[in-house]
């Protein structure tokens, strides 16, 4: 008797994963090499760059500096020393 399988729902994100890793093995190495450098280039500048430019929005807004002060509390103050390395 052959194996079942079931239909599983998955998060978004392991979908994602499973996407991009079918791509891959569908590519030579070298496409490989040009698509981890797209998918890095986005990852590392999109996001930073949405969320400055909604923080950008924010700023005529009094929830602009409070999520600004929070941030900074949580994220830039207590990585400061890690900042200084980039």
């Amino acid at each position: 008797m052959g194996r079942r399988y079931y239909l599983r729902k998955r998060s978004m994100a392991g979908e994602m994963i499973r996407d991009t890793v079918e791509v891959s093995n569908r590519l030579p190495w070298w496409g490989v090499a040009i698509f981890t450098f797209i998918l890095f280039a986005l990852f590392y500048w999109v996001p930073p760059w949405w969320i400055h430019s909604r923080l950008d929005s924010l700023q005529n807004n009094m929830l602009g500096h409070l999520i600004e002060a929070q941030l900074d509390a949580e994220f830039i103050g207590p990585n400061i020393w890690l900042l200084s390395l980039l």
